[in-house]
């Protein structure tokens, strides 16, 4: 059973690094499509991205602390 969640987590972590990714490549695309669009926002273009950033590394220091105490009680 705890294989299984440990698996789970793998998954759950490897997929919200490539949904920041994604996130990140589709907004750097988007500012140089659309320039004119980020030049209206009082923040710099790559504030969003640091914002989801920090999210996510949140998300993934909490899935790491699960799979530690997980690979912990395998033992």
């Amino acid at each position: 059973m705890l294989q299984k969640v440990n698996r789970l987590l793998t998954i759950l972590i490897l997929s919200l690094i490539g949904v920041f990714l994604g996130y990140s490549i589709y907004t750097c695309a988007d500012c140089r499509t659309r320039p004119g669009l980020y030049e209206l926002y009082s923040a710099p273009w790559y504030t969003p991205i640091l914002l989801c950033g920090a999210c996510v590394l949140v998300l993934l220091v909490i899935l790491l602390a699960a799979k530690l105490v997980i690979r912990h009680l395998l033992k």
